[in-house]
């Protein structure tokens, strides 16, 4: 069997040419996309990533800003109370000065109401007794 120097040349030409094209027009396109992809899949990840420190800050500041509100609700609250029960304790003790107050004055007006009386009664007995005394001497 002879060798055909010439074949062998054109087909190593032919291999290393198609070669170069497969490698031009197939790989390069094909290398391209798959780096365009891996990069939109990065920036995607990425992304998701931003937006889950975003959220993961957001829900932190809501909790403080919730834990903030419970505490400024609670003091409020107890603030609240406080007033309310000095309040009750101010008005309770203005109704016991006020009962005490009206409970001198009754007391006093009994008392003048008494005297009064009396001298009317002691009155009424003196001119009874002095009108007995005249239709007794007449």
């Amino acid at each position: 069997m002879l060798i055909d120097w010439f074949t062998i040349a054109a087909q190593i030409v032919n291999f290393l040419i198609l070669v170069w094209l497969l490698q031009h027009f197939l790989y390069k396109p094909i290398l391209d996309a798959i780096d365009g992809r891996e990069r939109r899949i990065a920036a995607e990840l990425a992304d998701t990533d931003n937006k889950k420190a975003e959220a993961e800050k957001e829900r932190t500041d809501f909790e403080d800003k919730n834990k903030a509100f419970d505490q400024q609700r609670s003091a409020l609250l107890g603030r609240a109370a406080d007033e309310a029960k000095a309040e009750r304790e101010r008005l309770i003790e203005q109704a016991k000065k006020d009962a005490d107050g009206l409970r001198a004055n009754q007391a006093s007006a009994l008392r003048e109401d008494q005297i009064q009386l009396g001298s009317e009664i002691t009155f009424l007995a003196e001119k009874e007794v002095f009108a007995i005394a005249r239709n007794t001497l007449c």
